[in-house]
């Protein structure tokens, strides 16, 4: 199965950026754009089962954000690493 790309977006003051990788990375490939913006690679989960994980959902809740699908069109100027791990982790 293709992997699909998620934007979590953190709303600022909670948990940090740091805590939520952290969280994501035991279970994806991420990329941390900034303290508030993660993306994230899966070939198997979900939005709602991400938001989980990140600790945005479920009993355990401690982040306040928001989880999106990404349909893989993307355009701008950024760092060379988000260029290179869209790259690594594209189908």
């Amino acid at each position: 199965m293709a992997a699909h790309w998620y934007a979590v977006c953190l709303d600022e003051g909670d948990v940090g950026g740091d805590e939520v990788e952290r969280r994501l990375a035991k279970h994806y490939s991420c990329h941390r754009h900034s303290d508030s913006l993660i993306l994230v690679s899966s070939d198997s989960d979900f939005a709602n089962r991400i938001a989980k994980n990140a600790g945005i959902k479920g009993d355990g809740r401690d982040v306040s954000g928001v989880v999106f699908r990404l349909y893989g069109t993307y355009a701008g100027h950024t760092y060379k690493s988000l260029w290179d791990w869209l790259k690594d982790t594209k189908d």
